[in-house]
């Protein structure tokens, strides 16, 4: 079990409150499945707590963190490096591409 309290209210979760708890549950299923659980509790915002629930299949390879990206500029520069190391691995050579500039707002 996952008890989430002292959430900053920058990342207000549809309207919640400084006070909303997220309390979350993984299960190892028999069928090598991961049953998640989790309930948001915040009585300044819903007249009781509410749970949602999904499998996570089991897969092979690695599994990474689910995140939100929107506004990760950093992602661009992420996935272009990894771009290039992988072409260096294929082809022996560096990627020499010119550098795009972007202006966020």
């Amino acid at each position: 079990m996952i008890e989430t309290t002292g959430i900053h209210p920058s990342y207000s979760y549809q309207g919640s409150s400084p006070d909303m708890k997220v309390i979350e549950r993984l299960t190892l299923k028999p069928d090598n499945r991961i049953w998640y659980e989790y309930t948001i509790d915040d009585p300044n915002t819903w007249d009781q707590p509410w749970t949602a629930a999904f499998h996570w299949k089991n897969h092979a390879g690695p599994t990474f963190e689910f995140a939100c990206h929107e506004f990760n500029y950093g992602l661009t520069g992420i996935l272009s490096g990894a771009r290039a190391d992988e072409y260096r691995e294929l082809t022996g050579e560096d990627y020499d591409r010119p550098v795009v500039e972007a202006e966020y707002r």
